[in-house]
């Protein structure tokens, strides 16, 4: 790939059309799950609510998570700032339809602090995925064909064990790093280094995600159904969140453990690429996805929070140690 690759125009929005059937699926919409999904949409324009919708408009990079004024001294969270966009242009006027002021109004109150979800070691909008990683192929690219291509000739080929293997960890947290660290590394033994990966591996999810609902690309079963099995998810697949998530978590482990370190990465490498053997991902999306984890782990670490954190966990593991020397 050279710097003269044309690598295209980014996709357009679109608009969401599901309708609201009832009290409780529209209750389920407004979880932030479902509003995260609808990240990268265009939220409907209501004429009742067209001032509110205009006050609370956003650029097109905005919405895709980057704020044009940089020089905001309070930002709003952008994943926040998406969501309550949504909500006000789009299922409040759903909701006034639908059940009336009064009820709007009081849904409304309950669906907003849902929306609210904080950021713990990153500020607002970095690191900046939609600058620093390329878009991904284009539809219908020779790009494209062979990414796809890959993809099915590694689902293929791929060990039942290494099927099952990424089948467990669609869900994973530092502990499915245990066989890399130490059978000492144990769920509830440690809790002030499984609060802070908790909100390392957050903070992480949220900048792919929002990523993820920019570029909105396909996943490959969309594309061919011969790669799907078992529970498909919903979400686009442009940068890989489990690559991602797994790769920052496996660098700042790297960093609590460093005599661990090449163990540590080769795990999380495996939990990207069986993404792929899944047929959940393709290699450009995994590759991304590590790039991405590089860039968010330079960003944490600039933050006084972090570092304090990590202070508080080295000291806690180091602890563990004495002890299990003792014994």
């Amino acid at each position: 790939m050279t710097s003269q690759m044309n690598i295209g125009p980014l996709p357009n929005s679109q608009t969401p059309t599901a309708p609201v059937q009832s009290l409780p699926p529209l209750l389920r919409e407004l979880q932030p799950p479902t509003l995260d999904a609808h990240w990268g949409h265009e939220p409907k324009q209501s004429l009742a609510f067209q001032t509110v919708g205009q006050r609370f408009s956003l650029s097109q990079r905005e919405r895709a998570g980057v704020r044009e004024n940089r020089s905001d001294q309070n930002p709003v969270p952008v994943h926040r700032e998406r969501a309550v966009t949504i909500f006000l242009n789009d299922y409040l006027p759903r909701l006034f339809r639908q059940f009336g002021f009064a009820a709007a109004l009081c849904l409304s109150l309950v669906a907003l602090p849902l929306c609210a979800k904080d950021l713990h070691y990153l500020p607002n909008g970095k690191p900046d995925a939609l600058t620093l990683l390329a878009p991904p192929p284009l539809p219908d690219s020779s790009e494209q064909a062979a990414d796809l291509q890959e993809v099915r000739e590694v689902h293929h080929t791929a060990s039942p064990a290494d099927l099952m293997e990424a089948k467990k960890e669609t869900k994973f947290t530092i502990f499915t790093f245990t066989p890399a660290i130490g059978d000492f590394f144990q769920p509830g033994k440690f809790p002030k280094t499984e609060t802070f990966f908790h909100n390392v591996q957050s903070d992480a999810a949220g900048v792919a995600d929002t990523a993820k609902n920019y570029w909105k690309r396909p996943r490959p079963y969309k594309i061919d159904p011969s790669l799907a099995a078992g529970k498909l998810e919903t979400s686009f697949s442009y940068p890989s969140a489990h690559s991602t998530e797994s790769m920052v978590l496996a660098l700042v482990l790297a960093d609590l453990f460093p005599d661990k370190h090449d163990a540590i990465i080769a795990v999380a490498r495996n939990i990207g690429w069986h993404r792929v053997e899944y047929g959940r991902h393709y290699p450009t999306d995994i590759y991304a996805g590590r790039v991405l984890a590089q860039a968010i782990v330079r960003e944490m670490k600039k933050s006084d929070d972090f570092q304090k954190d990590f202070a508080a966990v080295q000291a806690e593991i180091a602890a563990a140690g004495v002890a299990e020397k003792a014994n």
